[in-house]
């Protein structure tokens, strides 16, 4: 499961400059951030196309509602926690 946790900006696509936008309408391009329920395992897309690209899915309808590539994350993800197991 994913959520947009930020929209940075829509693209225009005539003119490839960045714009200041709350939302993102139909086949429209933009720069989101996403949360996830989970760690993801990807690759930049420039690196692996098949690694670093996604679509996402409406939970309620099945609808496709958004396609993606994958960035490096902005800053690394957090170690996980330790934790004793006892056997």
């Amino acid at each position: 499961m994913a959520m947009v946790q930020q929209l940075h900006h829509r693209t225009n696509i005539e003119t490839l400059q960045s714009e200041a936008a709350i939302s993102l309408q139909l086949n429209e391009i933009g720069k989101v951030t996403l949360k996830t329920a989970a760690p993801l395992v990807y690759d930049d897309y420039y690196r692996n196309r098949q690694l670093g690209a996604f679509i996402l899915i409406d939970e309620a309808t099945y609808a496709t509602v958004g396609a993606g590539m994958l960035l490096e994350p902005a800053k690394p993800a957090p170690l996980p926690e330790h934790t004793d197991y006892a056997i």
